[in-house]
């Protein structure tokens, strides 16, 4: 018996070197805090809107300056936190698997990650035509003090 044996299975590698196993993408984005979890398919989501916090239009230090907003067919998420910019590449490429709301006032020690500090499920909310400008093509970074970005994953990309 070898001492790899008594590791759990989690531990051990799949296979013995000339085959590579890599985990499947995610199915589901799961969105976790106000003492709920909630799911929603990568696939559903239907639209983004990133902007400036509305109740932050001071800039006051101790609220979340920036807001993204995340539409699917059956809920509206509406996320409040720092440099939220840093989700928006891998919430378009299917990517982003959990999202948890976490205490404001660990945000400044991450400052390369973004930090959700709110989650808000609610009905979906109708948009106006043209509200916000278009992202087309790979998501880029950009700042909360922008005009609000909007994306339609379910379009062709140019």
């Amino acid at each position: 018996m070898h001492p790899e044996d008594n590791r759990p299975l989690s531990d051990r590698p799949q296979f013995g070197g000339s085959v590579q196993v890599i985990p499947l993408p995610p199915f589901m984005t799961e969105f976790i805090g106000n003492g709920q979890m909630r799911a929603f398919p990568i696939h559903a989501l239907d639209h983004f809107v990133l902007e400036t916090n509305p109740a932050n239009l001071d800039q006051k230090r101790e609220l979340p300056p920036d807001q993204l907003t995340l539409d699917y067919a059956t809920a509206t998420v509406v996320l409040k936190g720092w440099r939220l910019e840093f989700m928006l590449e891998p919430l378009t490429c299917g990517r982003l698997a959990r999202v948890h709301a976490l205490p404001g006032p660990l945000a400044q020690m991450t400052l390369e990650e973004p930090w959700v500090t709110e989650i808000h499920i609610g009905p979906t909310t109708p948009r106006a035509p043209g509200e916000g400008g278009a992202l087309c093509g790979k998501a880029s970074a950009t700042t909360a003090t922008q005009q609000p970005h909007e994306f339609h994953p379910n379009l062709p990309h140019v």
